[in-house]
């Protein structure tokens, strides 16, 4: 999938790999895997996988 398809994808879909908003972590971790940081803050946590 080219970067300008995966785009559309998620725009048009609002999903990554089949997981999307209001996902608990851990169908996000199954889906891209342990490689990330937590970073808590202001009552959040934001899960940091990098370049998506």
């Amino acid at each position: 999938m080219s970067a300008l398809d995966f785009s559309a994808h998620v725009a048009t879909r609002s999903d990554v790999l089949d997981v999307g908003l209001g996902s608990d972590p851990d169908a996000w971790e199954v889906a891209l895997g342990g490689q990330f940081l937590d970073v808590p803050g202001g009552g959040l946590l934001r899960r940091d996988y990098g370049l998506v």
